[in-house]
């Protein structure tokens, strides 16, 4: 890596963003925090207390690119895509943040961590006009046939709580462009 730093401009000039995915946990075969840090990438933060999608890397390189490294399982790149990428994307344009909608869920759910959870949920227009989510069966952060049915990601905030009780509302990050 040494080598490729020598008299080189910083690998990442000319960008003003880069998104990856996959290689940010801690698994044998998760180089990337290592490669940008010995780039010149400086690490802002590496970790969410989210799931999925808590390995989420974010950092920047002075005169070059900022670098979102997204975790490489689909329903984890999902949700740091819509919930931070997106965004900041955004905002580097000059367009307004967008705030997400709010949901209601259909049924109850428990998540115990102390963590805020990205639930995948198809979403229903009520005649009274309240959009209820109804939660995806999922078999997990790498079903990626399982986002196909979902509409958007509903965000169950990090609380005491381990019990998110049907009809209550929550933010909601829709799929769409």
């Amino acid at each position: 890596m040494e080598t490729l730093k020598a008299g080189l401009p910083p690998l990442l000039a000319g960008f003003d963003a880069v998104l990856l995915s996959g290689g940010v946990s801690k698994g044998k075969a998760d180089f990337l925090p290592q490669a940008l840090r010995e780039l010149g990438v400086r690490e802002v933060f590496h970790r969410v207390a989210q799931r999925p999608g808590q390995p989420l890397w974010f950092g920047q390189q002075p005169g070059a690119a900022t670098v979102f490294a997204l975790p490489g399982n689909p329903v984890a790149t999902f949700a740091g895509y819509y919930r931070y990428v997106r965004g900041w994307l955004h905002q580097c344009q000059g367009r307004a943040v967008e705030q997400p909608t709010f949901a209601e869920l259909t049924s109850p759910v428990d998540f115990k961590p102390a963590l805020t959870y990205f639930l995948a949920v198809r979403l229903e227009n009520a005649p009274d006009g309240r959009l209820l989510a109804h939660p995806a069966p999922t078999a997990g952060s790498g079903d990626l046939a399982g986002l196909l049915a979902t509409d958007g990601l509903l965000e169950l905030a990090a609380t005491d709580q381990t019990h998110f009780a049907a009809g209550t509302a929550w933010p909601l990050w829709r799929f769409r462009s």
